[in-house]
């Protein structure tokens, strides 16, 4: 079981993951400034993650993230829609 300091960096993970599904889903990108969290060390873990795991994508650490495959299938929301990576 985590103790109550894992608990409270699992929530921070959790809010940052919901929050970049509610980025992607409304701008079509996303950013560490873009979160709007104290947190950016973790928010950019958290981000990497996502990326790790299919959920978003981008061409160079200079680029927003934008939806991957994951988020495109799980999601619906892009359907008919290409996402270009880099420009």
């Amino acid at each position: 079981m985590y103790g109550s300091g894992d608990r409270n960096v699992m929530t921070l993970k959790d809010d940052i993951w919901s929050a970049a599904i509610r980025e992607i889903s409304g701008s079509g990108e996303v950013t560490i400034e873009s979160l709007d969290v104290d947190d950016a060390d973790t928010a950019q873990e958290v981000l990497e993650e996502m990326e790790e795991r299919g959920w978003l994508v981008r061409s160079s650490d200079d680029e927003p993230w934008i939806p991957g495959d994951v988020a495109i299938d799980h999601l619906d929301l892009w359907e008919g829609t290409e996402f270009v990576i880099g420009e």
